[in-house]
Order: C-alpha cells, then sequence, then structure tokens
C-alpha cells in the first residue's frame, strides 16, 4: 500500500467520515498513517498505547484497539 493511499484512508476515516465508515489497521500501518498526515499519537481515544502488532479500529469517532 503506497503512502497515499494511507493517508487518503486515515484522513477519509478520521477527518471526514460517516460513524459506519471504519478502517482496520496494525498498529506498525497506524503510525505510517499518522507520520505521512503530519502527526505523532501514542495513545488510542481510550488511552491504550499503540503497539505495532496489535490491530486497530479507525472511524469518526477515534481510534480503538481490537481485543
Amino acid at each position: 500500500m503506497d503512502a497515499d493511499k494511507l493517508e487518503r484512508i486515515y484522513r477519509k476515516a478520521v477527518s471526514k467520515g460517516q460513524p459506519e465508515e471504519v478502517q482496520y489497521v496494525s498498529g506498525s500501518t497506524l503510525r505510517r498513517m499518522l507520520a505521512i498526515a503530519g502527526k505523532r499519537l501514542d495513545l488510542t481515544t481510550e488511552g491504550h498505547p499503540i503497539e505495532p502488532d496489535l490491530v486497530y479500529h479507525i472511524s469518526a469517532a477515534g481510534i480503538f484497539r481490537v481485543d
């Protein structure tokens, strides 16, 4: 997946997405998406640290760890 596509997915899901629009990505992909968007984030919306090998749910409501 190229950097432009990652940025589009992130921006659509977090900035302009509808509540039902969701993306599931690994922590390492999430960090790449954030870096491309010029952002740094160490914790999810619920306060969990972002781990590279875990899966995360990204939506307009926030970023959540999938257990």
